[in-house]
């Protein structure tokens, strides 16, 4: 499960898939995260998004969590990424197709950590 900060209001149901985490020893530096989400019509995911990257020359670095679930739905484990947003690609507009529409948000990691949970 991906939970973005409250300026960022992405719901997490939208986010089916999040690339693996992956740090690079040779140049010390986290790859980039992919993250892909649903569209759906209400609380539209492209709508919050041009919403906060709207008008900002600089994008501020925020924390997105990462958090894997048991089974039956407990949280497991947190790792909070510091990061910011690198690149946001909205999915084509074809009325032909009756696909979901998508959008793949591209996260430049700065740093990992993991937060203790509660269990």
């Amino acid at each position: 499960m991906v939970k973005f900060p409250d300026q960022l209001p992405i719901k997490e149901w939208v986010l089916p898939r999040i690339s693996p985490l992956v740090y690079d020893g040779e140049s010390n530096e986290w790859e980039d995260v992919k993250i892909e989400a649903y569209d759906p019509i209400a609380t539209s995911t492209s709508e919050v998004l041009l919403k906060y990257i709207h008008g900002k020359k600089h994008q501020p670095t925020i924390k997105v969590k990462v958090i894997t679930l048991d089974p039956v739905g407990t949280e497991v484990e947190t790792k909070v990424l510091t990061c910011k947003i690198k690149k946001v690609t909205f999915s084509e507009y074809d009325w032909e197709k009756d696909d979901l529409a998508n959008v793949e948000i591209i996260l430049k990691v700065f740093s990992i950590i993991t937060e203790e949970n509660d269990n």
